[in-house]
């Protein structure tokens, strides 16, 4: 019965340790997981930061920039204007000009069928 003693035994240790290395390991994934979460989440937010730092430089600068910054914004001003003009082609759709299709999202820029709500981002429209 010492064998089977020691093989109970051993089992059960080898079970135990099985088992913390089980809980380790997951606890190690799930920390890595809140990391990755976390990076992920401060990087939106710089990301929106470093947007809002940049229009708020754009509309304080725009009618005096210095010479570095004469062409881009000359390239946001054309794009701005452009994306206008593809806005409204596309509120007066091909089928029916002069009736408006779509809508844009004055929130977030998105085009979508008439609706009272945007559908990306739930902003009311008009």
């Amino acid at each position: 019965m010492g064998f089977l003693e020691n093989l109970g035994e051993n089992l059960s240790e080898s079970l135990t340790s099985f088992s913390n290395d089980v809980t380790t390991i997951t606890k190690g994934v799930i920390d890595s997981n809140g990391l990755h979460s976390q990076i992920k989440k401060n990087d939106e937010t710089l990301k929106k930061l470093y947007e809002d730092l940049g229009r708020s430089y754009y509309n304080a600068t725009k009618d005096s920039p210095s010479e570095a910054d004469v062409q881009r914004i000359r390239q946001i001003a054309d794009i701005e204007e452009a994306q206008v003009n593809l806005r409204a082609q596309l509120q007066t759709g091909p089928e029916n000009p002069g009736t408006a299709a779509t809508v844009v999202c004055p929130k977030c820029g998105a085009v979508t069928e008439k609706a009272k709500f945007c559908k990306q981002c739930g902003a009311a429209l008009e």
